[in-house]
C-alpha cells in the first residue's frame, strides 16, 4: 500500500500569501513516522484536477472558517466524486470547534480535532489497517498535547519559500503553542486547554539559525499566540541570538500586561537580539469592555507598555476590537479617544493593526452569549464558507444603521494601517502582492492619496455613517488583497 499522503492548505487565490504552517508542521512529523507527504496550497495552485490522486493513501484537508472552506469544499468534492475509496480527512480550526456539524457533510470522511499530529497518524493506522471504511465519520482526538520538544522542524522544504511573503517579510516559525489566559472571546481555551507548550531555547535558536542559513533569511515572524508567557525564555532566546551574532530581525505577539511590567534594560536586550515589531492585543479603550471580556489588563497597562515600546525602539503593533454584546456607543467612542491618544503618543513608531468588527467564534465562550443576543450562525459548511471575520452581519444585536457605523469605522481604520506599514515594508514586496508596474503603481499610489485624505477628514469627525466612497473601496479590496 502506498505511503504517499496530501495535504491541502485550502483558501482564496491571493498573491504571495504567508506560509500554510500548519501543514508544513504535519507534514514534518508525518515524514518522521515513515510516510511521504506533499503539500498544495490552493491559495497558490488551484488547478488540482491535474493532480494523480490515486498516489495518495489518504487526503488531509487544513480550512479555517470563512471563504478558505470554498477551496476546501470544491477539493473534496472532486476528490469524493472521482476518487471515493481514498479518505478525506479534515482538521484545523473549524473542523475542531463544529466536528459534528462539518462530518454532516457529504464530503468529509472523518475529522482531527484540536492539536493535529499524533491524532492524523492515528486516522492513517486506521486506513492502512481496514481501508477508507476503517476511518469513516470518525472524529479524532489525542488527549495528551505534543512535546514541542519531540516536534520537527516544519517541512520547509516541501513549498517553493519564494512564492510566500515570507521570503521578503520574516519567514514563519512557530516556538510554541497555546495560551493559559481566559480572554471570552479567544477559540485558545476550547482549542489548547489553557495549556501553553513551548521549544526549549537551545531548540528555538537551532533551529531559527538554520532557517537563517539554508534560506539566507533576515527576518523571523513568530507564528504562535503567545511567545512571552515566560519571560525567562524569551531572554535567554534574545540572549542565545546576539551571543551567535544572530544577522536577525523579527516579531511576536505579547500581552500588554507582561510588557508594561518590563523594564528598559530588558527591553533593550530583546532589541538588540532584533526584536523589531512588539504585536499587542489592547481589544478595548473602555475599562468596562475590557473587564467584560476576561482581558485582565487596564489601559493604563496598554498606555505604559506603549510607551515602554517606543522608549525602547520597538515598534508596538496594536489591534482594537469594537461591536462586543453589551457595548455602547458611548464604549466604542471611548476605544476611538483611546486609539487617538495612543497613536498620538509618537505617530511614526506606533501602529493600530485596525479596529476589527467582533467576530462570535465558534468554541469561545462569546460565541454563545451572541447568539443569546440574536446572533443566528450558519448551519452548514456550505453555510460557513460564507462567512466572514470582521462583518456587520456578525454583530446583529445593533440595528443597521449602527452596524454601518462600525462597519466605517473598521475599514478606515484598517486602511490607516496599510498606509503606515507601507512605508516600511520592502517595495519588492508591495509590487509582487498587488501586481505592480510603472503604470498601474501611479494608478494605485493615487487610489491611496484619496482615501487617506478621506481617511482623515471622516476619522477627526466621526463620521462614519454615509460614506459611499469606503462601500466602492471595500468592494475593491475584495477583488485584491490585503498587505497583511
Amino acid at each position: 500500500m502506498t505511503k504517499k499522503i496530501l495535504l491541502v492548505f485550502a483558501g482564496r487565490k491571493t498573491e504571495i500569501p504567508r506560509l500554510p504552517i500548519s501543514c508544513m508542521a504535519l507534514a514534518a512529523y508525518v515524514r518522521e513516522e515513515g510516510y511521504s507527504p506533499d503539500i498544495i496550497d490552493l491559495r497558490l495552485d488551484d488547478n488540482f484536477k491535474r493532480l494523480n490522486f490515486k498516489e495518495y493513501l489518504c487526503i488531509g484537508i487544513s480550512a479555517e472558517t470563512g471563504i478558505a472552506l470554498k477551496s476546501a469544499i470544491n477539493i473534496s468534492k472532486y476528490i469524493k466524486e472521482n476518487y471515493p475509496e481514498i479518505p478525506i480527512i479534515w482538521g484545523s480550526y473549524h473542523a475542531s470547534f463544529l466536528p459534528e456539524e462539518t462530518l454532516n457533510n457529504t464530503y468529509v470522511d472523518c475529522i482531527v480535532k484540536g492539536e493535529g499530529e499524533k491524532a492524523f497518524i492515528n486516522v492513517i493506522k486506521d486506513i492502512e489497517n481496514k481501508g477508507i471504511k476503517g476511518c469513516l465519520k470518525k472524529i479524532y482526538e489525542e488527549k495528551d498535547f505534543m512535546n514541542m520538544e519531540d516536534l520537527p522542524l516544519a517541512a520547509y522544504d516541501l513549498i517553493d519559500l519564494n512564492k510566500y511573503s515570507d521570503a521578503i517579510e520574516g519567514i514563519g516559525y512557530e516556538s510554541s503553542r497555546g495560551c493559559p489566559h481566559r480572554c471570552k472571546f479567544c477559540y485558545i481555551q476550547y482549542f489548547h486547554r489553557f495549556k501553553w507548550r513551548y521549544k526549549s531555547p537551545k531548540k528555538v535558536v537551532n533551529e531559527i539559525e538554520y532557517l537563517l542559513k539554508k534560506y539566507k533569511a533576515k527576518k523571523i515572524k513568530f507564528l504562535e499566540d503567545n511567545f512571552f508567557t515566560s519571560k525567562k525564555r524569551a531572554l535567554e532566546i534574545a540572549e542565545e541570538f546576539i551571543k551567535k551574532k544572530l544577522d536577525i530581525k523579527w516579531n511576536a505577539t505579547i500581552r500588554l500586561d507582561y510588557l508594561s511590567k518590563y523594564t528598559q534594560e530588558e527591553l533593550k536586550l530583546l532589541k538588540d537580539a532584533g526584536l523589531y515589531i512588539a504585536i499587542l492585543g489592547a481589544e478595548s479603550g473602555s475599562q468596562k469592555i475590557l473587564d467584560f471580556i476576561n482581558k485582565d489588563i487596564t489601559t493604563q497597562q496598554i498606555k505604559q507598555a506603549v510607551q515602554n515600546c517606543v522608549k525602547a525602539e520597538i515598534m508596538p503593533q496594536i489591534s482594537f476590537m469594537c461591536g462586543f454584546p453589551t457595548e455602547t456607543k458611548k464604549d466604542t467612542l471611548e476605544t476611538l479617544d483611546f486609539y487617538d491618544e495612543i497613536i498620538n503618543l509618537d505617530k511614526e513608531h506606533i501602529e493600530v493593526n485596525s479596529l476589527f468588527i467582533f467576530s462570535p467564534y465558534p468554541g469561545t465562550e462569546l460565541y454563545d452569549l451572541a447568539i443569546k443576543y440574536g446572533y443566528k450562525p450558519p448551519k452548514t459548511l456550505e453555510e460557513w464558507s460564507e462567512w466572514q471575520f470582521n462583518h456587520l452581519k456578525n454583530i446583529n444585536w445593533f440595528n443597521k444603521s449602527y452596524r454601518k457605523y462600525l462597519h466605517t469605522m473598521a475599514l478606515i481604520s484598517r486602511f490607516k494601517f496599510f498606509t503606515h506599514r507601507i512605508n516600511f515594508v520592502d517595495k519588492e514586496f508591495v509590487n509582487k502582492k498587488f501586481n505592480l508596474n510603472r503604470v498601474t503603481s501611479i494608478l494605485f499610489y493615487l487610489f491611496v492619496h484619496f482615501y487617506k485624505a478621506s481617511a482623515e477628514f471622516r476619522w477627526k469627525r466621526r463620521l462614519f455613517n454615509f460614506a459611499p466612497e469606503w462601500w466602492v473601496y471595500e468592494r475593491i479590496r475584495n477583488f485584491t488583497t490585503e498587505i497583511y
